[in-house]
């Protein structure tokens, strides 16, 4: 097994040094724990008339004297590869360079108590190429370990030149009798070289020697370590100290902090940012059960308050945006190609990573042509539990009654053949409809009239929406009257078979409570969310079953559309709290 990492620079000179120093034991291990029982170790040396230098030379031999150490320790047996590439032609240089890379070598080997083979045996060659004669040579030492029991050292190890390796040549020719004369006489003097290496060893390569040891301690500290030690330490130390301030005020201030001071467009995207890397908090009280309702089969509602289109519009954070609380989410409104894309690529995203809230529905609000309409519904119907048309993107048909009860039960049967019967259809009928200038009696009108379709086109929901703007935040008292008023209207239209979701102008609890009362089956919200922070569900929540248990109503399904049967007379007589104690 290899376990050098290849070659880096050295010096300005080209000379180059071998990296891999670096969990060298750790590698030797896994490699040992895997069967291998033999190392190789590369090095690689440029020679002419001035190099290799003293530095290169040092450097080289104790990194191999290094990596030999550990690669015994390891149980491996440790070969060292030294590549020379004379081109300067000249055979004494050849004997100059191997004879100071030997004895350097040596002298690293005694420093750092490995053991190394008796025999060597050395191999030079000569290349011939198209442009001239060069004279390569390769130098191997061979160092043996435990390889799990006493193994004898090898008697000679004979190998093969890099660059002969590369060519088609033959058996590489024998070494010539000077350069193995030469190599036999080498032991007798090698104790006195080593020693003379040793007292002429430049301080430079002992320094480098250093800075190498220094940086293989940092490369095994902990990471913890070097966390703590680290510019990301100080990053992370200061966000604890801000979450230790944070974490004790309450949730209203913290909602006065992060909402009450921004504008509505800079809360929107603060409140989208921050549900797409799930920051937001997460509503952990336990909502009760006496306001879940379900007004159709399959088409639950655990919670009556949910969130309005306009604010999370292409999808991004629907899973956090059910954490505040939110019983369903309306995202959109979905009106080109491109925002298609986005919600139906985030919803799938959504699903993959399995964060589907089992407790929550999710809608989406459309718009276009009747082709446009069923297109949407077969790509993203899979992916959602309702589909809102908003009847001003209808491209003017939604006014004629005909068309568009056509249109509303082409896209019922349409959803009826998709996997599991598909989402549910609803109607918004947005504050400005039929026009912008229409008085009261015709917005009345016109609510009838889309109420009878909805109703015969068995659709599941009717949308009526409040113009917050125009009325200035949540509106005044009267504009809520008159929303109120619609709601009734519908109600009444649909006789309790369609759904009805207040959409706006609500400003608390007992505003929410009050469109129940009207015939509303559950309350949508979404400026008071900018306004209030991540706490308003809650608190509607909260003060929704506050109310409901202090005026006697068994659940919120009684009280919806009470206001209505009251005006006809048909009041039923309120049944025990079984949730309110018991007056004497």
């Amino acid at each position: 097994m290899r376990v050098d990492q290849g070659f880096v620079p050295l010096n300005s000179f080209g000379e180059k040094g071998t990296e891999g120093m670096v969990l060298l034991e750790e590698r030797c291990e896994d490699g040992y724990k895997t069967g291998v029982r033999i190392a190789k170790w590369r090095t690689q040396l440029e020679c002419n008339l001035e190099m290799p230098t003293d530095v290169a030379v040092w450097e080289n031999s104790d990194c191999i004297a290094r990596a030999a150490r550990i690669c015994q320790a390891c149980g491996l047996a440790f070969i060292a590869e030294i590549q020379t590439a004379q081109n300067t032609g000249c055979a004494e240089q050849d004997i100059n360079v191997t004879s100071d890379v030997l004895a350097a070598l040596m002298g690293s080997h005694g420093s750092h108590d490995s053991s190394a083979a008796h025999a060597l045996r050395v191999t030079s060659e000569l290349e011939q190429s198209q442009g001239g004669t060069k004279r390569s040579g390769a130098v191997q030492a061979a160092f043996c370990g435990q390889l799990g029991c006493e193994v004898p050292l090898c008697p000679a190890v004979r190998f093969s030149s890099h660059r002969w390796a590369q060519s088609s040549a033959g058996i590489p020719p024998d070494m010539p009798e000077n350069l193995r004369q030469i190599m036999d006489d080498y032991a007798a003097w090698l104790a006195t070289a080593t020693l003379c290496l040793a007292e002429s060893m430049n301080p430079f390569c002992m320094l480098l020697a250093k800075e190498r040891r220094r940086a293989e301690e940092d490369a095994k500290q902990s990471l913890l370590s070097q966390i703590v030690n680290s510019t990301a330490g100080a990053v992370i130390g200061a966000a604890i100290a801000g979450g230790i301030v944070w974490l004790p005020l309450s949730s209203q201030a913290k909602s006065d902090m992060c909402c009450g001071k921004l504008g509505e467009e800079s809360a929107a995207r603060v409140l989208v940012k921050a549900a797409r890397w799930r920051l937001l908090p997460r509503d952990l009280d336990k909502d009760d059960p006496y306001l879940v309702i379900e007004p159709h089969d399959g088409l639950k509602f655990y919670t009556p308050v949910g969130l309005g289109p306009g604010l999370d519009r292409s999808a991004e954070g629907v899973g956090a945006l059910f954490d505040l609380g939110f019983g369903f989410v309306e995202v959109g409104p979905i009106s080109t190609s491109s925002e298609l894309e986005a919600v139906r690529r985030n919803l799938e995203r959504r699903d993959a990573s399995r964060q589907i809230a089992q407790l929550g529905l999710v809608g989406a609000s459309v718009g276009g042509s009747r082709e446009e309409l069923l297109a949407l519904m077969a790509s993203l119907g899979p992916k959602l539990q309702f589909l809102a048309v908003d009847l001003t993107a209808l491209n003017g048909y939604g006014k004629r009654e005909e068309e568009l009860a056509k249109v509303v039960k082409e896209l019922v049967l349409a959803a009826m053949r998709l996997p599991g019967g598909g989402p549910r259809v609803f109607l918004r009928l947005p504050a400005t409809w039929p026009r912008a200038t229409a008085s009261h009696e015709e917005r009345r009108r016109a609510v009838a009239e889309v109420a009878e379709v909805a109703r015969h086109s068995e659709a599941a929901g009717l949308i009526v929406c409040h113009d917050d703007v125009a009325h200035g935040c949540q509106g005044t008292q009267e504009s809520r009257r008159l929303h109120r008023e619609l709601i009734s209207e519908a109600f009444e239209k649909t006789k309790g078979d369609v759904a009805i979701v207040a959409s706006g102008g609500l400003r608390n609890a007992r505003d929410a409570l009050d469109a129940v009362e009207a015939g509303a089956t559950v309350v949508q919200i979404s400026t008071l969310l900018l306004q209030e922070g991540p706490a308003a569900c809650r608190q509607i929540k909260d003060g929704m079953a506050q109310l409901l248990m202090q005026e006697g109503h068994v659940n919120l399904k009684s009280v919806i559309g009470a206001a209505v049967l009251r005006r006809r007379g048909k009041v039923k007589q309120k049944k025990r709290n079984p949730w309110k104690p018991k007056t004497t």
